[in-house]
């Protein structure tokens, strides 16, 4: 017994050891791109007054540019009611509607301006995979689900040979174990990440650590480091469980409640942030905390939908493994990852976000619906503003560059603009985006110069823009003509609301 404690210890230290060093490594390449990024506004440049969110070889994050009239104080007055309700239901935020209305961004503001640690767990990589006619799922989630599917097929044969529906229910507590202890995953490596950047650094104010964890939960790097710490984990504390004469490897419950007490503990000693507004500015002049430290934020969450419903499906929430406040009549994967949430936010009572495509996702908190997770009206829906005013783009324009009000002003310019408007998506990959990354091309001109400058490139990414869109249905449409199943319509239609332009 001593011999097999050694080893699970030194197993634990080589886990310790391996993920500090490769997220070490990535924060250490982070902190040095915010720092050159930092340090492109000088008094040499007059025309650029904010930096820009592009880091490292000038690689953009389009959900950190800073917008108005869509950003996080409408979230943040939301997650000041979600932990608690007051019969003690907690709460989980959601986000729903079409690509590029500006879900995602919400969860990075309210993190880069908002004064939480917010850590955006992408489900879905956004793209449908070949082999099916739903989004493909990201590295940590294809393990989780390709982990689970074994019990999930295993749910018939226990039940019809034993015929106990208590031998589902313990399928269920172990697969429920495999789902808590990813989400732990993603928020273990945010907050190894904050430690050794103040570690490394030493003088990083709260609003460092935010920007720093933003960049850092939102990339493949990121995934494959989730990836690991959840595979050696599931390694470092595997037990072997049976449920009649079905054998299978599950994991160590009680390893997985220290590591959530664990990471509870460190996030409560985080160094605390403020609700900042717009321009960097304190809201007040008493800066204000914000409701939640910590800010758990799942996007693509519809790519979840119809996974492994016959293991999560019908269960009996007695049982403690289950939070009482869940729906017995829910079903699949997307319904175990909410009950999940709400355990969470009940224990350590970290912000909840749902983000999707969609549409029933907005009605996660009404229990006659088969996407109810959460009973008596657990969810919030965030109603979302979709469209930008050209006031608001011109605003969004000026509070990163000092641009001639000629150049604003001109007629072709604001035509260009007006095309833009409407969805966030259109303005930022439209205009924001590929004037950042030509900006070395038109910083220098005069005004009349710079008008034609800017023309010739908001004109060519409109195109390329509607060109991309054009071809995503188009592709869509041709693999739906030669398929004939009954859901055909209802695929067609959100695909429709995923990629219309709503203008």
């Amino acid at each position: 017994m001593r011999d097999e404690a050694s080893q699970a210890h030194f197993k634990r230290q080589s886990l310790d050891a391996s993920a500090r060093q490769k997220i070490l490594s990535y924060v250490i390449q982070l902190l040095d791109d915010i720092q050159i990024n930092a340090r492109s506004v000088s008094r040499d440049d007059p025309i650029l007054k904010q930096p820009t969110p592009s880091y490292g070889d000038n690689i953009l994050y389009p959900q950190l540019f800073k917008t108005f009239g869509n950003d996080s104080a409408q979230l943040l007055s939301y997650l000041a009611r979600v932990s608690r309700t007051a019969q003690d239901y907690p709460l989980i935020a959601t986000a729903v509607g079409g690509s590029g209305i500006g879900k995602t961004h919400l969860a990075f503001d309210v993190g880069f301006n908002g004064g939480v640690y917010s850590v955006i767990i992408r489900v879905g990589t956004g793209c449908v995979s070949p082999q099916a006619s739903h989004t493909s799922l990201s590295l940590p989630w294809d393990r989780l689900v390709r982990r689970l599917k074994i019990l999930d097929e295993a749910v018939d044969r226990v039940t019809v040979t034993w015929g106990h529906a208590r031998h589902k229910e313990e399928l269920c507590r172990h697969a429920f174990l495999l789902v808590n202890l990813l989400i732990l995953s993603y928020a273990e490596a945010s907050v190894l990440a904050v430690e050794l950047a103040q570690a490394h650094v030493g003088d990083l104010t709260a609003k460092n650590l935010q920007h720093l964890l933003l960049l850092f939960n939102r990339n493949g790097p990121f995934e494959e480091i989730v990836d690991d710490l959840f595979q050696q984990h599931c390694d470092a504390w595997a037990t072997q469980a049976n449920v009649g004469n079905f054998s299978f490897d599950s994991v160590d419950e009680d390893a997985i409640l220290k590591l959530q007490a664990n990471l509870r503990a460190k996030v409560s000693d985080f160094p605390r942030g403020a609700v900042t507004s717009a321009d960097g500015g304190a809201c007040s002049s008493a800066p204000r905390p914000p409701p939640v430290q910590f800010l758990i934020a799942l996007d693509e969450m519809s790519a979840l939908m119809g996974s492994c419903n016959r293991l999560f499906s019908n269960a009996n929430d007695e049982t403690s493994f289950i939070s009482p406040h869940v729906d017995r009549d829910a079903e699949g994967l997307l319904w175990a990852v909410t009950a999940t949430m709400v355990n969470l936010a009940m224990s350590c009572n970290w912000g909840q976000l749902i983000m999707g495509t969609a549409m029933s996702l907005a009605h996660l908190g009404v229990c006659q619906t088969s996407y109810s997770p959460i009973r008596r009206g657990g969810t919030i829906d965030l109603e979302l503003k979709t469209l930008f005013s050209l006031a608001e783009e011109v605003a969004m324009i000026q509070f990163y560059w000092n641009v001639p009000k000629s150049v604003i002003n001109n007629t072709r310019i604001q035509k260009l603009l007006k095309a833009c408007s409407g969805r966030p998506r259109n303005f930022i990959e439209c205009v924001m985006v590929p004037l950042t990354e030509h900006y070395h091309t038109w910083k220098g001109l005069d005004a009349d110069d710079m008008v034609s400058r800017w023309i010739a490139i908001i004109s060519q990414a409109i195109c390329t823009f509607q060109l991309q869109l054009g071809n995503h249905l188009s592709n869509f449409f041709k693999e739906a003509a030669n398929r004939t199943t009954p859901t055909l319509t209802t695929e067609i239609a959100v695909k429709l609301w995923k990629c219309a332009l709503c203008t």
